[in-house]
């Protein structure tokens, strides 16, 4: 008995980002985890074309400038659509969009003299929010 579902290709992806800027004085970095089952609107098994998914990602992450220092957690949910086109044999080109639900643990802290990395205040944010943006060019083995 064959239990695929017809046009579902799931998804596993992780991010990463480590970036120092203006002279060293700044720096952005983040670690993201997702998982998105995507449904093909094709059913012959060619995931090419227009699809829609439903994503979950979580991750931490960082951002320094010279007075503060932002760190937390985040955590969302929500949709995607997006279009893949196949350009060469495995070379295709793919746009995604993605919105939903996102929860972020903030941590704020100072950064002076007086105290190097006191925690400041703490607080969370819950939103909806366009949370993806891509345009990716893929190789399929």
């Amino acid at each position: 008995m064959d239990y695929r579902i017809p046009g579902l290709l799931p998804l596993v992806g992780y991010m990463f980002s480590d970036f120092d800027y203006s002279g060293k004085t700044r720096h952005q970095g983040f670690t993201s985890y997702v998982i998105e089952p995507r449904f093909w609107l094709r059913r012959d098994s060619s995931f090419k074309g227009l699809f829609a998914g439903i994503y979950g990602q979580f991750g931490d992450y960082n951002d320094i400038n010279p007075s503060r220092k932002y760190t937390g957690h985040f955590w969302g949910a929500g949709i995607s659509a997006g279009y893949l086109y196949p350009v060469w044999k495995g070379l295709a080109l793919e746009f995604n969009v993605k919105a939903g639900y996102r929860n972020t643990e903030i941590k704020e802290y100072v950064l002076n003299q007086e105290c190097d990395r006191c925690l400041d205040r703490r607080f969370s944010r819950n939103r909806f929010v366009l949370s993806g943006f891509a345009l990716n060019v893929s190789w399929r083995f």
